[in-house]
């Protein structure tokens, strides 16, 4: 599957990555991530991997996505204090800090499930283990909420871009 790159006008009914390959290429080399072994035919999937984890999170965003039936959740409009506390975001652009995420996971996907599934049947790690005539083990109970990994850096970078779920500081 090919890239087609979001510009910010939500026009194109198949929009599926806000990052081209090479800028994959080009932030992944700035901070030291050498991707040459990699064709673009496997770097493609790891964007899209990226997309998926970053759609996800469509009812977090702040503000509405700014054309009715657009494939991406950006551009979004009345999305206000990501580039400055007061001013509203324009609804033609994609946010610096949105493409960087893409970029990140993209990243970590190489090496990591972005959306590991979790299972009924999974069980919790091994607490005993006792081998000597017959095999001993025993699991701890299975975790009953579901798995969600953290990405440090991804987050801090849609900070901005995502509601405050009604909270707030109030100073007196």
């Amino acid at each position: 599957m090919a890239l087609t790159i979001e510009d910010g006008t939500g026009t194109s009914p198949s929009a599926n990555s806000y990052a081209s390959v090479q800028d994959l290429r080009d932030y992944a080399g700035a901070r030291g991530v050498d991707l040459s072994a990699l064709p673009d035919e496997q770097c493609e999937p790891l964007l899209i991997r990226a997309m998926d984890f970053l759609e996800g999170k469509r009812d977090r965003y702040k503000g509405y996505v700014s054309t009715q039936g657009q494939p991406l959740q950006w551009p979004r409009s009345d999305a206000w204090g990501i580039s400055y506390p007061d001013a509203l975001f324009p609804s033609n652009e994609i946010p610096r800090e949105l493409v960087y995420a893409q970029l990140a996971l993209a990243i970590e996907a190489q090496e990591n499930d972005l959306q590991p599934n979790r299972l009924p049947t999974d069980t919790g790690p091994i607490i005993k283990e006792r081998v000597e005539g017959a095999v001993d083990v025993a699991y701890a109970a299975p975790v009953q909420q579901q798995f969600t990994p953290a990405f440090a850096k991804v987050d801090a970078l849609l900070a901005p871009l995502l509601k405050n779920n009604g909270l707030f500081l109030v100073r007196t």
